[in-house]
């Protein structure tokens, strides 16, 4: 993530005082819940927030709900840059915009940097200073917004109240060392006095952080080590920057900013939780490591990324900036890989780069600001760390509005961008960096520095940069464990010979082209067309075919047929019974010397038929028994006696129990947008 703009993005007065014109809301709040969820096969999570004071927005709420992409669920995540951090008891100033996806609604940051403001109520000053107003107390912001908005409704002065306690004398001495990486499980010993005896739940030290001006970041419990008067053992968290560091008991007493700053050399992304992420290589399509796709579809407002050769050619170049400086570094991208018809990020295990469009639009998802968003989803088994099984890589498509902002400009261009442009290519290898797990640092001289000017360019690995990429790459070649069954994702060996030797898509493919198209016929099903070039030393071909989260199975085999050395083919298969709703088919190619390649990916979307039905009617045990389409899961349901009477209500599962109801004539009612129906059945005693 980068956020571009024509001067420094850092906070100030004037910017504040736009962000609050063309946002929904504004209030004080505090964070009192945090939860993840899925929307499709994403996960968002929801912060819930008290409000004690409103500014802005109609029919004031005590409770308010603002929600984010990504979050961790059980053993799966979704690690997203851009994406602020925010954790229960975190408090201040929100400046939020109206949410919608799918069937979401609710509120969101206005921007991804600096839409929140920390507030030390304690000291009424703010955590992350306004730069051209370093002095400004908190009684004067709200002088400010309320002249801007013309109102302030007091909710709850009580809990800014209670959180004004008696100062105590807190200080920091020293650090056993200031030189330290982010993320990467260093540990480092903090000395002083008046730390208190325990951390409770509140103590925490508190980093500079790296993607906030002047904001701290706070440390998930399980890094802290010890914790006594005098002395703190505690790991540098991910998203940690250069910068003092100030220690916090648990009743919120606050050190001074430390005299010394930490020197951060590079930030490692870790989940949400604090775990460090690896990059694998688990052989699961034979792409040795992470090979990228092209997103063609130009539905929905978007763009077809191979109708731009000016924006590959640049994408090209920036993946062999990579590859050159870090050897053995398995991303990937070249003609061979050819596109994929999809524009939104998801859990298929295929990697993307696309422009966003009107139903992924980096607006929204990512907040007005966002001009690049990096997607890494990873999932655990057992005891095994976090693995990348997807990395998704999504850019603002040129020439589309921003609110704070303005239209982006790209430069597409070897030369420097003029001064209103930003420069695609700095942008595509600041991406490349956070899909390595690079995170941002507050350096600026280096290629993952947070911000960037318009008109400026960031286009190559600095030394530190190249450390931390190192790093990662070592860490996940160390990271060996057995092959762990809890899935497919899972089911296959670690190879890190192959992981250290970078694969192009040309150098798998022995064929000169092979070209598979998909098109769906009545809505029932899809004819699929392949055509080869050179095809020489081919055993057999065979047609896969995956649904969303899925994996890849073969469905048919076709034999070659080639006739002389070098042969061109065409193929053509009718899949006669495709899954309802999304589609995604490939060809793998099966070569004499056992090697495998495979083609581009072809998406066809058929519309969902749904249906439900009864499977044991009559029921003669306490249990109802259903089988439906997968869109129906969670829709409410009413059961209704012979005589017109409401009898049970619920969701929709496959099995609901009955055992209430006595026997008799019932009917099952459903409703939703798409199918309304009633089904009766007898329950016998």
């Amino acid at each position: 993530m980068w956020m571009f703009i024509g001067v420094s993005y850092a906070q100030n007065l004037h910017l504040l005082q736009k962000q609050v014109a063309i946002s929904s809301m504004v209030v004080e709040a505090t964070v009192i819940q945090k939860q993840s969820f899925y929307i499709g096969d994403n996960i968002f999570t929801s912060y819930k927030l008290k409000v004690f004071s409103q500014y802005k927005g109609k029919d004031p709420k005590s409770i308010i709900e603002i929600i984010k992409v990504g979050g961790e669920i059980g053993d799966e995540g979704l690690t997203v840059y851009p994406s602020i951090e925010l954790n229960k008891g975190d408090r201040g100033l929100f400046v939020l915009q109206a949410f919608h996806h799918k069937n979401k609604s609710g509120l969101r940051l206005l921007t991804s940097n600096n839409s929140f403001l920390s507030i030390d109520y304690q000291r009424q000053e703010l955590n992350n200073p306004l730069l051209d107003a370093p002095n400004m107390t908190v009684p004067r912001l709200r002088q400010y917004i309320e002249r801007w908005t013309g109102q302030r409704i007091e909710l709850d002065s009580s809990n800014q109240k209670d959180i004004s306690l008696q100062y105590r004398d807190v200080t920091i001495g020293y650090v056993d060392t200031v030189k330290c990486c982010a993320g990467c499980g260093q540990i480092i010993k903090i000395f002083g006095s008046g730390f208190s005896d325990t951390r409770g739940d509140f103590g925490a030290v508190l980093f500079t952080n790296a993607n906030l001006p002047g904001q701290s970041i706070s440390i998930p419990a399980i890094k802290y080590v010890s914790w006594s008067e005098n002395e703190i053992e505690v790991e540098v968290p991910y998203d940690a920057a250069s910068g003092p560091i100030v220690v916090r008991t648990n009743n919120f007493e606050q050190s001074d900013p430390s005299w010394f700053e930490m020197d951060v050399q590079f930030n490692i992304l870790n989940s949400p939780k604090g775990n460090e992420i690896r990059l694998i290589d688990d052989e699961y399509d034979g792409d040795f490591g992470y090979r990228f796709y092209l997103s063609d579809l130009t539905d929905n407002n978007g763009v077809d990324f191979t109708s731009l050769p000016e924006a590959t050619n640049i994408l090209y170049d920036a993946f062999a900036e990579f590859n050159n400086n870090l050897p053995n570094f398995a991303i990937y991208l070249d003609d061979a890989c050819l596109s994929a018809s999809i524009q939104v990020p998801s859990n298929d295990h295929i990697n993307i780069i696309s422009f966003d469009n009107d139903i992924w639009d980096l607006d929204m998802m990512s907040g007005d600001n966002t001009y690049g968003a990096v997607y890494l989803r990873w999932i655990k088994c057992g005891d095994s760390d976090p693995e990348v099984v997807d990395i998704d890589i999504f850019l603002r498509r040129d020439g589309n509005p921003n609110d704070v902002l303005g239209a982006v400009k790209w430069n597409f261009n070897d030369t420097l961008p003029k001064p209103d442009e930003m420069d695609f290519k700095s942008v595509v290898m600041h991406q490349l960096g956070h899909a390595v797990l690079l995170g941002h640092v507050k350096i600026d001289s280096l290629l993952m520095y947070k911000d960037l000017l318009a008109g400026g360019s960031k286009r190559y690995l600095k030394e530190l940069d190249k450390n931390g990429a190192i790093y990662v790459h070592e860490q996940s070649k160390a990271y060996l464990p057995p092959i762990i069954n809890c899935g497919y994702q899972f089911n296959y060996p670690r190879n890190y010979g192959d992981y250290d030797s970078t694969k192009a898509c040309s150098s798998i493919l022995s064929l000169q082209e092979i070209t598979l198209k998909a098109q769906k016929v009545n809505n029932l099903y899809v004819q699929l067309d392949f055509e080869t070039k050179g095809e020489q030393n081919i055993d057999r071909f065979e047609i896969q075919r995956k649904r969303v989260g899925g994996i890849f199975e073969t469905i048919s085999e076709l034999p070659s047929n080639i006739e002389d050395n070098h042969s061109d083919n065409e193929y053509s298969y009718v899949d006669s019974h495709p899954y309802s709703g999304v589609n995604y088919y490939r060809i793998a190619v099966f070569h004499e010397d056992n090697t495998i390649s495979y083609s581009n990916l072809a998406r066809v979307e058929l519309d969902e038929i749904l249906s439900l039905k009864i499977l044991n009617n009559p029921v003669l045990e306490s249990i109802l028994k259903l089988d439906y389409s997968a869109s129906l899961e969670g829709k409410n349901f009413e059961i209704y006696n012979s005589e017109g009477q409401l009898v049970k209500t619920g969701i929709v599962q496959n099995e609901i129990p009955v055992s209430g109801i006595s026997a008799g004539v019932y009917f099952f009612i459903m409703r939703s947008e798409n199918l309304n129906t009633a089904l009766k059945f007898i329950k016998y005693p």
